[in-house]
Parts: C-alpha cells; structure tokens; sequence
C-alpha cells in the first residue's frame, strides 16, 4: 500500500516536472496570418502588411489559409521588379518564419538593382488604397553600400509603391 502511494505520488512530480519544464522552451511567438488577395479590402488600410507574390500565374489561392499552413506558403522565395521611386528593383521575398515564432517584423523584400551601389531592404509596409487591379503600399525602403568592407544603412525613405493585384498570391498581416 505504502509502495503504491509512494509511487503515485512520483508519477505526479514527474508530470508537473515535464509540464513546468516544456513550459520553459515554449518561448516562441506567432504574430502571422495570411490572406489571399481576394479577401483584400478597404477595411484594411492603414494596417501593417507584406505582401507574398505569385511565381507564376498559375500560382492562386482562393480558400481561407488556416494558420498552420502558412508556414507551408513561406518556403518559397518569390521575385518580382517593384518601380521604387522610378527605378525597377528586382526584389525577393525574405521569410523568416523559425521553429518557434513567426512575426510580421522579420518579414522582408530585399533586392538589388543592376549596377546599383546600393542594396535595398524593404522592411515595412502599410496598405494605403486597394482598387479592382492595384494595391499600393507605403513603405520603408532602407539602401546600403554594396561594397565589400561596409553594409551600414545609408538611408531610409518612405516611397509609395503600386502593385497590381494579378502579381500578388496573397498578404502576411499582423494577427489580432
């Protein structure tokens, strides 16, 4: 009898051990959700967002993406050229989604021009106006020298960018 206390009461420490210590590692965050581009509206202007381009036209969503897949979406890597301030920047997607969080802050598009001596981030964007072909964006664009010895952020502006709606497969935006 006083084994089989014994031994429940062992079984219980164990458990509150392993709850209390995956508790320790579960520090991660989730900040993401996605939505395709024909769920876009006006009810989200002004809100934070990246946008996750197609890879080609056939490249199209049209259900409700449940949170679990989009780290599914992310593994690809797109392309496409932004006009920035009348220059083409080829620009890539940057996903940074880790094991243990995914936050809309470390979602970037970087690029560099043909013969540029800068390099371009683009490390924020927010919605301004959605219409039936277009969306356009107001955006932190950071450049830095692309020489060997520095990489230090020259500048930073706020530049207004347009992109049609058929180049777009859907929008990362803050979970609230």
């Amino acid at each position: 009898m006083k084994q089989t206390k014994f031994f429940i009461v062992v079984i219980c420490v164990l458990i509150l051990l392993l709850v209390s210590i995956r508790n320790t590692f579960s520090q991660g965050s989730w900040d993401l959700d996605y939505l395709t581009i024909n769920s876009l509206n006006n009810s989200f202007i002004g809100k934070e967002i990246r946008l996750d381009f197609k890879s080609d036209d056939t490249d199209t969503l049209n259900s409700v993406i449940d949170v679990l897949l989009i780290r599914k979406l992310l593994v690809k890597e797109d392309t496409i050229t932004l006009i920035i301030e009348g220059k083409p920047y080829v620009v890539k997607e940057n996903w940074k989604v880790y094991v243990d969080h995914g936050n809309l802050q470390d979602q970037t598009l970087e690029g560099v021009a043909k013969g540029a001596k800068h390099r371009i981030a683009i490390k924020s964007m927010f919605l301004t106006s959605v219409t039936d072909s277009i969306i356009t964006v107001k955006a932190k664009v950071y450049a830095s020298d692309t020489g060997k010895r520095s990489d230090k952020v020259k500048q930073a502006k706020e530049c207004q960018i347009m992109v049609g709606k058929s180049d777009i497969k859907g929008l990362l935006i803050d979970l609230e």
